[in-house]
């Protein structure tokens, strides 16, 4: 995240069902640095131009401009760690 020391830092764990697919996430800002971390499963981010999958333990850093939808690949829940720096 960013080295400024001024900024806040808010945490969020979201769940995503079996199989769920989501067209809106929570935002925790409004144009900030915003980074999901997959705790648990397997997810797709799809964007306008691409797709990316993060397995449990991988990082991305979000651009809410282009996001579409978050996709659950897993059988089981998937959890996703969202941090914004404000």
């Amino acid at each position: 995240m960013s080295p400024d020391l001024n900024k806040k830092i808010e945490l969020l764990k979201v769940e995503l069902g079996p199989d769920c697919e989501e067209d809106k996430l929570i935002q925790l800002g409004k144009e900030e640095e915003e980074y999901a971390f997959l705790l648990e499963g397997e997810v797709e981010f799809n964007f306008e131009d691409k797709r990316v999958q993060l397995k449990e333990g991988d990082c991305i850093l979000l651009n809410r401009s282009l996001l579409k939808k978050i996709k659950n690949l897993h059988k089981k829940s998937s959890s996703i760690l969202l941090a914004v720096s404000h």
